[in-house]
């Protein structure tokens, strides 16, 4: 598994491989597959993108998989920021 250490410009661009470590190392994110965000000039407005990834649990350096999930590519920021992405906020959820 590689780690994420690029930053994003303007346009958010997470992809496939991109693993992102909680910073207590207990769990992890990777990007499955992901499109990235852009201007969808016919529509006049910002394609917001899509990111599938998974999420493990870390322990002694072994990642086991949790879940498979899908979200939008800001979205996804949120969760590399705050552990969690909009409506996870909204509800309170963990």
């Amino acid at each position: 598994l590689s780690k994420c250490h690029s930053t994003q410009g303007p346009f958010l661009s997470f992809k496939e491989g991109d693993l992102i470590q909680a910073r207590d190392g207990r769990s992890a994110v990777q990007v499955r597959f992901a499109n990235p965000m852009g201007w969808d000039p016919s529509k006049g407005e910002m394609y917001q993108g899509s990111v599938f990834y998974l999420e493990y649990e870390v322990s002694e350096g072994v990642y086991t998989k949790l879940q498979e999930r899908t979200c939008t590519q800001m979205q996804f920021l949120q969760l590399v920021i705050f552990g969690k992405y909009e409506s996870e906020l909204e509800s309170g959820s963990p």
